[in-house]
């Protein structure tokens, strides 16, 4: 994957038609939308990045917030001369798509909101409060473990490895729980106008099925997909599902908007 920098972000830029930025999750790296890219180049200009401090993406000034991320996205999509584009975002991600189609819908599209949340609820707090307190404390391999069993398919291929956090400077990774921690878009999900097709897996156990089904509640005229399985990473564990769902939303809704 060739990247380039662009207003302090490692994009890829791949494909012809309307834009479609995506907007990954905690791991923040491009290639995580490989086999998304892969399948949508054909019909849309599809543009991926490194979040500030990951991958090919040199850091921006700390703390995070979901806002500011959101403000990357549009300048990113600015310099690339974009006035209108879809979203995809993944969980962390997610949230900052929810924002962006909130607070600028003359700029959105449509958006797919896949494997995110509202607002972190007990559950959720308990989840991302244990795993920022190892990795803050130098435990990287319990945090890789822990992440390894909340995100897998509940059934493992005996091959499966842990993730890894090492490529990434922990004070980044912490700075992004933080900023994900702080995500309430309940105020604002009504907000959003654009088309908006909801996605999630039953075996995720990061961000269980009910926080999808509270944002298909929230958002007007959304659309549900649930997968039977896939974990937290059904985009990359079931991409043929996922790509199949994401590409017939995409295709209806961008041709709705040219007739």
């Amino acid at each position: 994957m060739t990247m380039r920098l662009v207003d302090g972000l490692a994009c890829h830029v791949e494909g012809s038609g309307p834009p479609l930025v995506f907007i990954t999750g905690l791991g923040g790296r491009a290639d995580y939308w490989r086999a998304q890219v892969k399948a949508l180049a054909a019909d849309f200009t599809c543009v991926t990045y490194d979040h500030p401090g990951i991958g090919d993406s040199p850091r921006a000034p700390m703390p995070y917030s979901i806002a500011g991320w959101a403000q990357d996205v549009l300048n990113l999509a600015g310099s690339l001369g974009f006035a209108r584009f879809s979203l995809v975002g993944h969980s962390t991600g997610g949230a900052v798509a929810q924002y962006l189609a909130a607070h600028m819908p003359e700029r959105v599209s449509a958006v797919c909101l896949s494997g995110t949340w509202a607002c972190a609820d007990t559950r959720f707090k308990t989840v991302f409060t244990l795993r920022h307190r190892l990795l803050s404390e130098g435990d990287a391999k319990a945090y890789d473990v822990l992440g390894s069993i909340l995100t897998k398919p509940l059934v493992w291929p005996e091959t499966t490895a842990p993730s890894s956090s090492a490529a990434t400077d922990p004070s980044v990774t912490l700075a992004r729980i933080d900023a994900l921690l702080a995500h309430d878009s309940r105020d604002y999900l009504q907000k959003i106008v654009a088309p908006t097709l909801i996605c999630s897996a039953i075996d995720d156990l990061l961000v269980p099925v009910n926080h999808a089904r509270q944002l298909d509640d929230a958002i007007a005229h959304a659309q549900l997909k649930l997968f039977d399985q896939g974990g937290h990473h059904f985009p990359q564990t079931d991409p043929d599902g996922f790509n199949e769902a994401l590409s017939g939303f995409l295709r209806d809704t961008t041709g709705r908007q040219r007739r």
